[in-house]
């Protein structure tokens, strides 16, 4: 075991491979390097949140004008991966894994012609034995001859890894899933003519960009590869994150060939951007996408941000994508330049590469309009995959339609909306705290009809209903709600 590193807790059957001293070593130094700087960047974001809850509108940055102004480009995408026409995000699981790339669209030579993205963030309850499985299994599926391109969702910055302790602190997850990833795939995929690539997930200012552009230049030099090993793609998940979305490519423009949007996320980060402001109400049709299957692309805000990232696309010769959950439907396209032919997520043809939306228009109040069944689908939704989560399963499906953690994000926090706000339904009823505790003992029946009564109690229901309804009713919007759970629950 390197020195000041510890293994918290009992390692999985099979884990040991991915934690050899190497491997370990690698990323203890790129935690000893980095973890202050993204310790700063955390409580930058604290501040920032506080700023816009005292009142200050989201906008563009002023300092940063000249970047937006600037004449620059990204790096092109590596050899097989352009022209890919489709991307899915699902669990990094072996059956997810060949499930998925069996499905992807067939090119003009009988390959695949999209990508997948094993997500060990969303799509994966983060409990020990998934994530170092996910790894063993990303490793295995990387290292075959003629697999489709595979690309790896690391945590976000806010989340940390429990089970793993440098010097007596715990790992940024951030860190633990790239440095295991990198360190045993990198050198491996070079060999056979493939990239290493990852989906950098919820970021919101370019400092948290360059944080992962120095953490690529480091790693590539450690394992003594030259820069330009391995490519990102800058997921737009966050309303600070659009408005900031040209700086991030800026500063991963050695790395970064795409851009990417995630409508469900999105939308839950304007739910805590704009808590505050009840003209800003979502309501409960395609607006807010409640099983992730279409990632809100119906939604005028998800649409506005995605023209508002085709702009960036055609000014920077970056591709721009669209996500669609394994099993979804939402339209992707991995396209050069942002093609103003082709349509990406936004509907419409894109806008020329001049033309730049000012934040107004990327955040227009979005018709209201919630309802008794909305309000019933939101809370069963929650429910039901708190549950799975709760239970080590980040990916299920409800009603046939695919459903992560995301979307229990997004629902809990539009139902904390409507109860804070008093949001008025069609029969003229209001959402109180009352009527969501009433809802949720409602479809924790349905959801034990469901399943049945031994599984009801197995299964995590009653805890998953009593969180949903502990955070709907707290008087400011939490966060996030793996935070807290991931301590209770998987940490262990």
């Amino acid at each position: 075991m390197p020195a000041g590193v510890d293994i918290r807790g009992e390692v999985p059957p099979g884990g040991e491979s991915m934690l050899s001293p190497p491997a370990l070593a690698f990323a203890a130094h790129l935690h000893r390097m980095f973890e202050e700087t993204r310790q700063a960047l955390l409580r930058a974001r604290a501040e920032r949140r506080l700023w816009r809850q005292g009142g200050a509108a989201p906008d563009f940055a002023a300092e940063t004008s000249a970047i937006r102004d600037g004449h620059w480009q990204v790096a092109p995408p590596p050899a097989g991966l352009a022209g890919r026409t489709s991307l899915r995000i699902g669990p990094s699981d072996r059956r997810s894994i060949a499930a998925a790339s069996a499905a992807l669209p067939a090119d003009a030579k009988g390959g695949a012609a999209g990508l997948y993205a094993a997500s060990l963030e969303d799509a994966t309850a983060p409990s020990f034995h998934n994530l170092l499985a996910g790894q063993a299994e990303f490793r295995e599926a990387a290292a075959a001859p003629h697999h489709p391109p595979l690309l790896l969702v690391p945590r976000g910055w806010h989340l940390p890894e429990a089970h793993l302790l440098v010097d007596g602190a715990e790992i940024s997850a951030s860190i633990f899933d790239f440095a295991l990833s990198f360190f045993h795939n990198a050198q491996a995929m070079r060999q056979r003519g493939a990239t290493p690539f990852f989906l950098l997930p919820k970021m919101e200012h370019f400092l948290e960009a360059r944080l992962w552009h120095n953490i690529f230049v480091l790693a590539q030099s450690i394992l003594g590869l030259p820069l330009g090993s391995l490519r990102a793609m800058v997921m737009i998940e966050t309303v600070p994150g659009a408005l900031m979305a040209e700086e991030m490519l800026y500063e991963l423009r050695d790395h970064a060939p795409c851009l990417g949007l995630d409508g469900t996320d999105y939308l839950f980060s304007y739910l805590k951007t704009f808590d505050d402001d009840a003209t800003r109400l979502l309501a409960d049709r395609a607006e807010c996408d409640d099983d992730r299957a279409g990632h809100g692309a119906d939604s005028p805000l998800v649409a506005a941000c995605a023209r508002h990232l085709r702009r960036i696309g055609q000014r920077r010769g970056a591709a721009t994508i669209g996500v669609a959950l394994q099993n979804g439907a939402a339209p992707a396209v991995f396209q050069n330049g942002g093609d103003p032919a082709v349509l990406q997520n936004g509907g419409g043809p894109a806008a020329s590469a001049d033309d730049r939306a000012s934040a107004a228009e990327l955040f227009a109040a979005p018709p209201a309009g919630a309802t008794s069944a909305g309000l019933a689908r939101n809370v069963f939704v929650a429910i039901g995959v708190l549950a799975a989560w709760l239970r080590g399963e980040g990916h299920i499906q409800i009603d046939g339609r695919p459903a992560d953690i995301a979307a229990a994000e997004l629902c809990r926090a539009r139902l904390w909306q409507w109860r804070r706000h008093g949001a008025i339904l069609e029969d003229g009823t209001v959402v109180t705290g009352r009527r969501l505790n009433s809802e949720i003992k409602a479809q924790l029946g349905r959801w034990k009809e469901a399943v049945g009564d031994e599984e009801s109690r197995r299964g995590q229901y009653r805890e998953a209903a009593t969180i949903l309804l502990d955070l709907v009713l707290e008087q400011q919007l939490p966060e996030f709600l793996t935070l807290p759970c991931y301590r209770r629950f998987l940490a262990a």
